[in-house]
């Protein structure tokens, strides 16, 4: 494998490709949640900070992150195809988030998932991310896990 990162934004067209892709595995994981998320979490809402993975010249995934206050950036998507899963793709991304969070100055990174993703939980307990209470309009979803990470002190 030939992995390589490209800083880029919601606007590029792998990237929605690629969010389409998670799109409809989302929906067959959990359809009802998906469309309740659907108005906050997709392409258009507008992302600069979106990380696209590349084998070769094969897109293979993305993650993403947002401003969530002054010193936080909420990670927002992480998505690996399925060719490419548990080879070590969505680590490399996720370290490379928090390196671009951190040169952004933000000091703490949170994001929401879902207990109905094991996978994705099982790679942020990995990096150090520690459950907190869900926030916002997941605060009421009974399957939602916040977790945060502190990457700068």
């Amino acid at each position: 494998m030939n992995l390589r990162n490209t800083r880029t934004n919601s606007n590029d067209p792998t990237f929605r490709m690629l969010e389409a892709e998670l799109e409809a595995e989302l929906s067959q994981r959990d359809d009802s949640i998906q469309q309740r998320c659907d108005r906050y979490d997709t392409p258009q809402s507008y992302i600069d900070t979106v990380i696209v993975a590349y084998d070769g010249d094969t897109p293979v995934g993305f993650g993403c992150f947002k401003p969530f206050d002054d010193s936080t950036a909420e990670i927002k998507r992480m998505y690996v195809r399925k060719d490419y899963r548990r080879k070590g793709v969505a680590s490399i991304i996720l370290m490379e988030l928090e390196l671009w969070a951190g040169q952004h100055d933000f000091i703490k990174l949170i994001l929401q998932t879902s207990t109905k993703q094991p996978e994705a939980m099982q790679l942020y307990a990995k990096f150090g991310y520690k459950q907190i209470a869900s926030y916002g309009m997941y605060a009421n979803i009974a399957s939602s896990v916040g977790m945060q990470k502190l990457i700068l002190e």
